[in-house]
């Protein structure tokens, strides 16, 4: 029965992967811990204390203070902060031919927060879609892509891939709120194409020493 589900596992990951055409790259826990702050707008003190910390084992935690400026009948506007690891140096600055950028987020702040993936490239900023993420004690993760075909030929020079962190603090936003975002790689396809052959392999030795 074991080798028959090892030989199962096996055939859905292998499948998976020779049907999946779109390519993706993802953000290494190394890369990660490499990130910066690229830009913001937060007006807490020290640009808001950006921390990254490694929280071994879903991710890496990243977290800053946010606040701004509050006065009675202005209109509301949002607080945000882009993360970004420096493509050259993760070795992504030419991403020709690659589909979409995807990391996986969660939320493990005591608030709801807007998330989306951060590109910057030939100087220009490019958002995906923000999605909110409500909180959770523990990493709830979300799965986010990037589609890269919309940078064109900018896809040849990207400078930061990252996330982007956003909220209007509207109950009390000069009283600066931390957000804590989880972020951690998705499985790039060789990584589950090694998988599934691993899976095959030991069902195979698991069946030979049977019929031995």
């Amino acid at each position: 029965m074991k080798v028959l589900s090892a030989l199962i596992a096996g055939a859905m990951l292998l499948l998976a992967t020779a049907n999946a055409q779109a390519s993706y790259i993802t953000l290494s826990t190394a890369d990660l811990l490499l990130a910066e702050r690229v830009q913001t707008n937060t007006q807490a003190s020290n640009w808001g204390d950006f921390q990254v910390v490694n929280f071994l084992p879903p991710g890496v935690l990243f977290t800053q203070n946010m606040s701004r400026t509050w006065s009675a009948g202005a209109d509301p506007f949002y607080v945000y902060s882009y993360i970004g690891v420096d493509a050259e140096q993760a070795g992504k600055s030419d991403l020709t031919g690659v589909d979409s950028f995807e990391l996986r987020l969660a939320n493990v702040n005591n608030s709801p927060w807007e998330l989306a993936l951060f590109v910057q490239a030939a100087g220009q900023t490019h958002l995906s879609g923000y999605q909110t993420l409500l909180n959770h004690h523990t990493p709830v993760f979300e799965h986010f892509a990037f589609d890269l075909s919309s940078l064109g030929p900018d896809a040849s020079d990207v400078e930061y891939l990252g996330l982007a962190v956003r909220s209007m603090l509207v109950e009390d936003p000069s009283n600066p709120d931390a957000y804590h975002v989880v972020v951690a790689p998705v499985p790039e396809p060789g990584t589950v194409l090694l998988l599934g052959v691993g899976c095959f392999s030991l069902a195979i030795y698991g069946k030979r020493r049977k019929n031995a």
